[in-house]
């Protein structure tokens, strides 16, 4: 294998790795927000409120709300 080659190699590894990392966040991230949203919902703070904090479709909040079985506001 050249230099070449193995500076490649490791910055895939590297690169892989922060990847993984960044997931991880994001996907612990995304369901605490899941979570808040479902206690706004339930709350009553209006459906378009929720969009425009978090940057949801209103679609997306409405799916959230009927896999809770919450009618959205």
């Amino acid at each position: 294998m050249s230099t070449t080659d193995d500076t490649l190699r490791q910055s895939l590894a590297e690169h892989g790795h922060e990847f993984q990392a960044v997931r991880t966040s994001y996907n612990s991230v995304r369901a605490r927000l899941r979570e808040v949203i479902v206690e706004a919902l339930r709350a009553g703070i209006p459906q378009k409120d929720i969009v425009g904090a978090t940057g949801y479709t209103r679609e997306a909040v409405r799916q959230i709300a009927r896999a809770e079985g919450i009618e959205p506001t």
